[in-house]
């Protein structure tokens, strides 16, 4: 293997650690500000019942964790028994399987989790659960962010390298990490807006406002921000939509961009 290609793994086996770092770095900043503990204010009836156990991000954000560290130990198990196998000629794969694992994985339990929830019990199941500073697992925001950054780096690396753009399965295991980490990336700013409160945002029409409400905002600035129903009331919201459509752009552009170069080219 050539001195570059060498190089370019190790740069997209490293991003995982430097979007970590990223995203300790923005929660580091963020404690200097009061984080709210309670409930926002609600027209809405209380709801007494209890947050879902998987309502806690730190839980789902741990389990899914656990889950991508499955195909980690089998790429140690391979090298360790067959010292034949190259552990660079791995090492970009299992970086988007492990990756990518943690993404379907937090997806489906995020899903799982708040599905159906509405109203206040919705509010109180992602504010008042208590959140770890553990960097990557304490913000579903700054988890957000991380995530394009990852696919960025792995997508721009193997299109830079013509000893990748020639592996079919490789291209393919790209897709997939791709259209994964998208659909993860729109479901963490859906649970980041959520943890807002009711006041950030104003939905059209009567009844308590649910989790699907929140994903359908998500998506519509997921692809690319538009003409939308729902209004966005204050700053911190506005915000928010910010980082969430410059991370859209990020993907809806030079990702597919990249990806479409590769088909072609590949």
């Amino acid at each position: 293997m050539k001195t570059t290609d060498r190089v370019a793994l190790a740069v997209a086996a490293l991003a995982p650690f430097a979007a970590f770092a990223l995203g300790a770095a923005s929660r580091q900043r963020g404690r200097q500000r009061p984080q709210p503990r309670t409930v926002p204010p609600s027209p809405e009836p209380e709801d007494p019942r209890a947050p879902r156990w998987l309502a806690s991000p730190s839980r789902r954000n741990w389990l899914a964790t656990f889950a991508s560290m499955l195909p980690l130990a089998a790429f140690i198990w391979v090298i360790v028994s067959d010292p034949a196998q190259r552990a660079e000629e791995w090492s970009l794969p299992v970086v988007m399987v492990f990756w990518g694992t943690f993404a379907l994985v937090h997806s489906g339990l995020t899903v799982a989790a708040l599905w159906g929830l509405e109203g206040a019990r919705l509010h109180r199941s992602i504010v008042l659960v208590k959140r770890r500073d553990f960097g990557m697992t304490s913000s579903a925001r700054a988890l957000a962010v991380q995530t394009p950054l990852v696919v960025l780096v792995i997508v721009a690396v193997i299109v830079l390298t013509p000893a990748f753009r020639g592996d079919r399965y490789l291209v393919a295991l790209t897709l997939a990490f791709v259209v994964i980490a998208w659909i993860n990336t729109a479901l963490l700013f859906a649970e980041n807006y959520i943890a807002q409160g009711s006041r950030g945002l104003a939905f059209p029409g009567e009844g308590r406002i649910g989790f699907a409400d929140y994903v359908y905002f998500s998506l519509a600035v997921q692809m690319t921000f538009g003409t939308s129903d729902v209004s966005i009331t204050d700053r911190a919201t506005r915000r928010n939509v910010t980082i969430h459509a410059t991370t859209a752009f990020a993907f809806n552009t030079i990702i597919i961009a990249m990806i479409v170069s590769l088909l072609v080219t590949g």
